[in-house]
């Protein structure tokens, strides 16, 4: 069963999905402890659960969730070793 990601106020006020892919990865609190450092995901699983997941979750995996002709999208293009970076330090 795909397991959905969002953002979630008020732990991100901005509603900035980076912040909970970054929390689903690295799985850290606010004073830097790990919590169920075995739960950790990889940053492509962690943006798979924002837009293929999220969208089977709201029914509406026909129509968006994926890039495919005909589907709806909002693009945003990260470079994954970037952020992987990011996340890093």
């Amino acid at each position: 069963l795909p397991v959905a990601l969002s953002t979630d106020r008020p732990f991100d006020p901005v509603g900035n999905p980076l912040f909970s892919v970054q929390a689903a990865v690295e799985r850290k609190t606010r004073l830097g402890h790990v919590i169920g450092k075995a739960q950790c995901i990889q940053v492509e699983e962690a943006f798979r659960m924002h837009t293929n997941y999220a969208a089977f979750a709201a029914f509406e995996e026909k129509v968006k969730g994926s890039i495919e002709v005909g589907n709806l999208a909002i693009l945003l293009f990260i470079q994954l070793i970037l952020l992987r970076l990011i996340l890093k330090s």
